[in-house]
């Protein structure tokens, strides 16, 4: 047992207050409180699932904010077909499984994420010259890069979607977010049903280390059965090395050769130290090897402060006097 700082939301008088506890908790209790389950409706369809997907809330200068990876959001965007690598400009809604069951239906209560930011990186060769700089930057800001422009860097043409995408939620939550139950492989109880989940915070962060252990876990397995019951398996995965930072993303290994199904559904999942601490969020699960990818939370909070600061450099333009 470890005691563990976190937030935890409560309901009183169905009004959703925030409590700050400090108590005894397991690592593994805390790797599935924190994890928040995912699903991704269809554009065309809302009552199909396009996909599954696992997210985390971060609270970061006493705001609450949603975390997820971008592909979980953006499906077109890092699909195969996608040969030009660019934004297709069609946004997914995920939506948080709350656990709330409706009363008298096989349905859960679903709480929507929206207005997200994402972010993508463009490569320029530092010899690029101003006016092509100029040019370049003109049709990124316009939406017009084309990728038989050979006036525009192959790397602004071919840009990187950078796997991670942030959203601020408005409080008081109009709904409580509960875990399902899960039980391990020895048939006890490790998160009772409609126990709360937890938030993380960025004061409780790490970073990657070689000298360290991680751990992720969540619900794997999804699948819709009878079309409206959904089927989920809970899994965990422990004793994950860091190994190497490779294009700002960190690889680690698993124990053994995995399964890779007991690992489909969990991009977006928090990744924690075996202190509990948060080290970063899984992108990518084993596909052919014992890797995976994350992006180190760090990366993720400075992302969060240039949004903060987006924020205050426009609310300062749009307060200042006008002097024309």
């Amino acid at each position: 047992m470890m005691r563990f700082h976190c937030l935890i939301y409560i309901n009183n008088d169905k009004n959703m207050n925030e409590k700050i506890i400090n108590i005894p908790i397991r690592l593994d209790q805390v790797v599935f409180l924190s994890t928040l389950q995912l699903i991704v409706p269809e554009k065309s369809n809302p009552d199909k699932i396009a996909a599954f997907g696992s997210g985390f809330l971060l609270r970061h200068k006493d705001r609450l904010w949603g975390i997820t990876a971008d592909h979980v959001v953006h499906l077109d965007d890092h699909d195969t077909q996608n040969d030009s690598g660019q934004r297709t400009g069609t946004d997914y809604i995920p939506q948080i499984i709350t656990n709330i069951k409706c009363e008298n239906e096989l349905a859960s209560v679903n709480l929507p994420l929206g207005g997200f930011y994402y972010f993508t990186g463009y490569g320029f060769d530092e010899n690029i010259n101003p006016q092509k700089f100029k040019y370049t930057i003109d049709k990124i800001l316009d939406g017009n890069v084309e990728l038989e422009d050979e006036e525009i860097p192959i790397n602004v043409r071919i840009p990187s979607l950078i796997d991670f995408a942030i959203c601020e939620l408005k409080e008081p939550l109009p709904v409580q977010i509960f875990s399902n139950k899960v039980v391990n492989e020895n048939q006890e109880v490790v998160v009772d049903d409609k126990t709360p989940k937890i938030c993380l915070n960025s004061d409780y962060i790490t970073d990657f280390d070689t000298d360290k252990t991680y751990i992720v876990g969540g619900t794997v397995h999804n699948e819709i059965v009878n079309s409206t019951t959904l089927k989920r398996t809970n899994a965990i995965h422990g004793d994950l090395k860091f190994i190497e930072m490779r294009d700002r993303e960190a690889v680690l290994k698993t124990p053994e050769l995995p399964n890779i199904l007991d690992w489909k559904g969990l991009s977006g999942a928090p990744i924690l130290d075996d202190e509990g601490l948060l080290a970063g969020m899984i992108i990518r699960g084993p596909v052919t090897d014992d890797k995976i990818t994350a992006i180190p939370i760090n990366r993720i909070i400075h992302a969060i402060d240039i949004i903060i600061q987006n924020e205050q450099i426009n609310g300062d333009a749009l307060s200042a006097p006008n002097n024309q």
